[in-house]
């Protein structure tokens, strides 16, 4: 029986809750999942009907009941599952409604690890998440012998989906030529797999900061959900542990996997890469250690990494337009972010910065604004009157409207300079969140493009 036959089995005719439909994907696929595998599905968001109209066009036709708006305590008790969006807090009300009448809560990177029989490589960390998965994913692609599946925590597309796309294997990783997953996993996905009591076959922490304590009680808190990669390895597995990182050299202490260290020290400095940053280094050795624990070829590895070309709206360069540079890295959601950023580019920078507070220490943040910017300009938020306390210069320039913040930018800015997008902050007081930041600014910076004839 196929991973696919199997979950079918198990969840046809069942009564299933999805927890938060949201627009990025990942709700959207898993309703749509269990509708194929014949479950009854209910789709309960706390947005509106209207809000969630991108989602819901995708889902059209399909038989699911919605409940939106709020949510229905009766729900909660009534369905023999909640798959629960990663953005809803565990703490939630709701989810305890669930626990207390004995349903099961499920999410869906961890629900497809329980049925896939692929070997799984799962990254994590506070910094480099998506990058090092890109560069994996590429190296793997190009040299590794079956077919290499990507999912995680990627916008448009729930995990979940790839379950009757994955063909059929063992979770030996050694040579097989049937398959292999690389997943991104945030904190508040590896939550499930701590439920379910399951770890990737190779994991890569990439390294932990200060993050989300808007949503966790201290670092420790943090630290906890991560070391759920972790926790759940056995002998025959690899952690690929960062050497210069205290909570990941602290991690180690948790798995009972064979460990490969890494740091950006392992490239060569003849070694150049397109993406730019120390940070991008250690992205990149990171991903030469996967490749050595899969046995591949170290040369034909490090040469796919030299030609990496980035991921969208992480240092991305948009656009030079009367010889300045613009650069997108609306990502860029923590100091630590934004400090890296910094350190990345060596031209002269109009940063523009600042947004909602996530409850994190910014004084170093604006140590290096001081340092290393040559203009500065503000998001309204909480976080930027954090910034603005510490900053000790006379630029208190703040834009609650964002394309009047980019034309003064383009204002500001000289021949030569970096017009560089790096709030180190969250989104959420003016954007729906960090991509709709990017995007807007990419509007902006492209409509000043000369238009082709």
């Amino acid at each position: 029986m196929t991973s696919w036959e199997k979950f079918c089995t198990d969840w046809k005719g069942k009564n299933v809750l999805v927890m938060g439909l949201g627009l990025q994907g990942r709700g959207i696929g898993g309703a749509r999942v269990f509708c194929q595998a014949g479950a009854n599905v209910t789709v309960t968001d706390l947005k509106s009907d209207q809000q969630l109209q991108p989602a819901l066009k995708k889902l059209k036709n399909l038989p699911i009941k919605y409940a939106l708006g709020n949510h229905r305590e009766e729900d909660f008790r009534s369905h023999d599952m909640v798959l629960r969006n990663p953005d809803v807090p565990r703490t939630s009300q709701f989810l305890k409604v669930a626990r207390e009448s004995g349903i099961p809560i499920m999410m869906d990177s961890s629900l497809f690890a329980k049925y896939c029989q692929l070997p799984i490589i799962g990254i994590t960390g506070t910094r480099g998440k998506t990058t090092t998965t890109m560069m994996i994913y590429e190296i793997l692609k190009k040299l590794y012998p079956g077919t290499v599946y990507l999912g995680g925590n990627i916008p448009g597309k729930a995990t979940l989906e790839l379950l009757n796309e994955v063909q059929e294997g063992t979770r030996m990783y050694k040579n097989v030529q049937e398959g292999i997953t690389v997943l991104e996993l945030s904190s508040w996905e590896l939550q499930g797999w701590d439920d379910e009591k399951i770890s990737p076959n190779i994991v890569v922490f990439t390294n932990l900061y200060e993050d989300h304590l808007n949503r966790y009680k201290s670092m420790d808190d943090y630290f906890q959900d991560k070391l759920a990669v972790l926790r759940y390895q056995n002998k025959t597995d690899w952690a690929i542990l960062n050497s210069t990182n205290p909570w990941t050299k602290k991690a180690a202490r948790e798995t009972k996997a064979r460990i490969k260290w890494f740091n950006a020290a392992d490239l060569a400095d003849d070694i150049s890469l397109e993406v730019p940053g120390g940070h991008n280094r250690a992205n990149a050795a990171a991903a030469l250690a996967v490749a050595a624990s899969l046995e591949l070829d170290k040369e034909k590895t490090l040469g796919i990494l030299a030609k990496f070309k980035g991921v969208p709206s992480r240092l991305e360069t948009i656009a030079t337009i009367d010889g300045v540079e613009y650069i997108n890295d609306t990502t860029s959601t923590t100091p630590a972010a934004g400090i890296a950023a910094l350190a990345a580019i060596k031209k002269p920078i109009v940063l523009i910065a600042g947004g909602s507070s996530k409850k994190l220490d910014l004084r170093l943040f604006a140590k290096e604004i001081v340092r290393r910017v040559k203009h500065v300009i503000f998001l309204k938020g909480d976080g930027t009157d954090e910034i603005l306390k510490y900053l000790g210069r006379d630029d208190r320039i703040v834009f609650d409207d964002f394309q009047m913040a980019i034309d003064r930018a383009r204002q500001l800015a000289k021949p030569g300079d970096v017009v560089l997008l790096s709030p180190g902050c969250a989104s959420f007081s003016m954007f729906k969140n960090e991509f709709d930041r990017g995007d807007q600014f990419n509007q902006v910076v492209l409509g000043w493009q000369p238009k082709k004839v």
